[in-house]
C-alpha cells in the first residue's frame, strides 16, 4: 500500500531517485482521480438519509472526503521526503508520524502551496 511504501522510503535513504519519487507522485495521483470522480457520481447524494429502521446513514462523501483527506496527507509526506526532510517526529518516544501541521512548517512549504496541491476544496 501506499502508506507502506511511503515509510520504507523514509527508513531507507538509497531509495531516494526521482524515479522512486514520480512513481509515488503518480500513484497518488491515481488513487485521487478515482476518489474524485467517484465524488462527483455521487453529488446528488450529499445529504443524510433514513434507513427504514430509523438510523441515520452518513453520506458517502464524508467517507471520499476522509479517504482524499488521507491521500492528501500522504502527498504531502511524499513531498517532504523529496525535499530531502523526515516524516517522523523523533521529539516523540517511538517516533510516530509527523502530523500536516509539522510537515508543513519543519519544510518550510507555504500553506497556499498545501492546501492548492490538494483535492479537499468540493468538501470544505
Amino acid at each position: 500500500d501506499l502508506s507502506q511504501e511511503i515509510e520504507e522510503l523514509s527508513d531507507d535513504p538509497r531509495l531516494n531517485n526521482a524515479a522512486t519519487f514520480e512513481f509515488l507522485h503518480s500513484k497518488a495521483s491515481l488513487i485521487e482521480t478515482n476518489l474524485l470522480r467517484y465524488k462527483s457520481s455521487l453529488e446528488n447524494l450529499s445529504r443524510p438519509n433514513l434507513s427504514r429502521t430509523g438510523e441515520v446513514l452518513v453520506p458517502k462523501t464524508c467517507f471520499l472526503a476522509e479517504s482524499i483527506s488521507g491521500i492528501a496527507f500522504l502527498k504531502l509526506q511524499i513531498r517532504v521526503l523529496e525535499s530531502g526532510g523526515s516524516i517522523w517526529d523523533s521529539s516523540v518516544a517511538n517516533e510516530p508520524k509527523k502530523l500536516a501541521s509539522q510537515l508543513v512548517s519543519s519544510t518550510q512549504l507555504a500553506s497556499d502551496s498545501v492546501a492548492g496541491s490538494t483535492s479537499l476544496k468540493g468538501f470544505l
